[in-house]
């Protein structure tokens, strides 16, 4: 055997494991804590960024495309109510300068490129004027641990369903937690603008299989919470919860989507 154990892509050895009495269970713990608890030989330097304004109206969707920007999903459909269609774009920086390499875990290079969520409103007589565009709300990347919010592992994406605008992100770590997330935000046109009316949130550990998840009505202001632990022999619990305010979310006011706080404690005790 080797007498020395060392931890790849990791400033950690640790060497001569045999010759100084260090069994191999302990060397494979260490091995064990780095991977949940990485150790960064450096702070990952992500590039600033300029956000482009985007026009006022338009006859296409490529006409609200700036440059060195593209489309990465594009749907139609009426989500104004007013039997014109409408589209929602999610725009991406396509700049080589924002995808990152690095010595460090995770995805290497890493692809911190920005992106914008953009809500189209058709018009009677042809084209689109623009209702709004967002660069919080999808969050930009910054951890090489984290895997994409859209198109990473998980449920991820946009859709529009009956006239309601959904936006689904999750979070995987590939080092670092155990915890596995994803996350649904529904908006529906009213008062004229889109507010969140659903917000669900389900978190499972990958090492236990115990499940949180939080189910919010914005409509008639409760919270569902629900837990599982199939090592358990009861049955899982679930509690209904009162929202705490009755403020009203937007895409604008929730700010960035995976840290958004609905103010519910999520616990079922």
């Amino acid at each position: 055997m080797k007498d020395c154990f060392c931890i790849s892509n990791n400033l950690v050895c640790v060497c001569n494991c045999l010759k100084k009495n260090i069994t191999f269970v302990v060397a494979l713990a260490l091995y064990l804590f780095l991977i949940i608890n990485p150790v960064h030989a450096t702070e990952l330097k992500v590039p600033p960024v300029q956000y482009p304004k985007l026009p006022l109206s338009g006859e296409k969707a490529t006409d609200f495309t700036p440059n060195g920007w593209k489309i990465e999903i594009q749907l139609t459909g009426d989500i104004n109510t007013d039997n014109i269609e409408d589209t929602v774009l999610v725009l991406r920086e396509n700049n080589p300068k924002n995808i990152v390499k690095h010595n460090d875990l995770g995805e290497n290079p890493f692809d911190t490129n920005p992106r914008m969520l953009v809500l189209l409103i058709g018009k009677t007589d042809g084209g689109y004027e623009l209702f709004q565009y967002n660069k919080k709300f999808i969050p930009r990347r910054t951890d090489p641990l984290i895997s994409d919010y859209l198109t990473g592992i998980g449920t991820g994406g946009v859709e529009i369903q009956q006239g309601l605008i959904k936006v689904l992100m999750s979070v995987f770590y590939s080092a670092g937690s155990w915890e596995f997330t994803n996350y649904i935000f529904t908006f529906r046109w009213q008062n004229k603008q889109f507010e969140l009316i659903g917000y669900d949130r389900n978190t499972t550990n990958r090492s236990s299989g115990r499940t949180k998840d939080i189910s919010i009505n914005y409509s008639t202001r409760k919270a569902k919470i629900s837990c599982n632990d199939p090592d358990s022999d009861e049955k899982g619990k679930v509690i209904w919860k009162k929202l705490p305010s009755n403020k009203i979310w937007t895409i604008d006011t929730i700010g960035n989507g995976i840290e958004f706080n609905p103010g519910i404690n999520v616990n079922c005790n």
